[in-house]
């Protein structure tokens, strides 16, 4: 005890100034009285002046949003100098855009920056875009004809894409874009990847063919075995001709469930709307037998006593339709050759206005 008296009296005398004490002592103190003085009474007016100012100029009132919609909300909040920081929920019980459940509470008083919270209705939880990861496609057509009964689904859907998975049943879907939870409204496309099964490294799979020439995919198309057609979208730009702009198959398909399946691949090609120099007058769907071999197909225009004109070219095993566009005069005709026997001459209807 004896211990703390003489430290406690060493402080006394240290910060008080005596008259024993020398005279650059009391000087000293004097100098750390007037230093840490100023400081004291810095900070308390400092103080004094937060609270003027914090009860007065920068406090406000929270107003009331519970029950308006989103726009208005933010609207009186930002006319507060207030945050917002909204929650959107699904909500049987709010109708959509719907604010409710704010946090302060209005009426309260707040400084000016101080963060608002409150939930805003996003609607019932059904029109969320649902979760199909493990679904088949038979399940999703299941789904979408039950919810649209009779209307049109609101949303474009996408070729499926497929990729090995070792982890996912195949058949069954494993990613959807956009994910599940988003607004149906918000929804412009729907593409979804749906699995291969396990990873089989000598699996043959369908390709992206779209920016590709179609002359070009259809030498890759006859090797697979697959049947295979295309239409024709008319464009004015030459150098967007013969090039494909969609597949009905989406990428990464088996090549043997196609095949198993039956279905036939068709691609959206583009088309110059003009063939030497001639405007496209129409196009004639044609029916190719198929052979067990790989035979020349060639299919040339004739008008008149002209020359004929070769407008398609290609190795195939038939078994398919495709469209052959033409420009020609009057009495124009289609002759169709297979490994350069002709097989069939098909006459053009053409109008008279079109022969000049």
């Amino acid at each position: 005890m004896e211990y703390f008296k003489e430290i406690f009296q060493k402080i006394i005398s240290t910060l008080l100034i005596k008259q024993t004490d020398p005279e650059i002592d009391k000087a000293k103190k004097i100098i750390w009285y007037s230093f840490f003085g100023s400081i004291i009474l810095l900070f308390f007016f400092s103080w004094i002046i937060f609270i003027i100012l914090t009860s007065s100029t920068y406090s406000v009132k929270v107003p009331m949003i519970e029950g308006d919609n989103i726009y208005i909300a933010l609207k009186k909040i930002y006319k507060q100098r207030l945050v917002s920081h909204v929650i959107p929920k699904y909500s049987d019980t709010q109708e959509l855009g719907a604010v409710y459940n704010q946090e302060p509470k209005q009426g309260g008083t707040v400084k000016k920056g101080r963060v608002i919270s409150f939930n805003v209705s996003l609607g019932p939880q059904n029109l969320a875009l649902p979760d199909f990861r493990g679904f088949t496609l038979f399940e999703l057509e299941e789904y979408l004809e039950k919810q649209y009964p009779s209307s049109e689904i609101p949303f474009e859907i996408e070729n499926p894409i497929y990729e090995f998975n070792n982890e996912v049943e195949k058949g069954r879907i494993f990613k959807q874009i956009p994910e599940d939870g988003v607004p149906v409204y918000n929804v412009n496309k729907l593409q979804y990847w749906i699995s291969n099964g396990t990873k089989d490294i000598s699996a043959k799979v369908i390709k992206n063919y779209i920016g590709r020439n179609i002359e070009e995919v259809s030498k890759e198309l006859a090797n697979l075995e697959i049947f295979y057609t295309y239409e024709y979208e008319l464009v004015n730009k030459k150098s967007k001709d013969m090039i494909i702009i969609d597949q009905s198959i989406g990428e990464g398909k088996l090549i043997d469930e196609i095949i198993e399946e039956s279905k036939i691949l068709v691609l959206k090609v583009n088309k110059y709307e003009y063939i030497d120099g001639d405007k496209i007058k129409g196009t004639y769907l044609l029916d190719i037998p198929k052979k067990p071999l790989s035979y020349l197909l060639e299919v040339k225009i004739k008008s008149g006593n002209s020359k004929p004109k070769l407008i398609l070219k290609k190795q195939t095993k038939g078994g398919v339709s495709i469209p052959i566009p033409y420009a020609g005069k009057k009495n124009a005709k289609l002759l169709v050759y297979y490994d350069g026997v002709l097989k069939n001459e098909i006459e053009l209807l053409l109008e008279e206005s079109e022969d000049n």
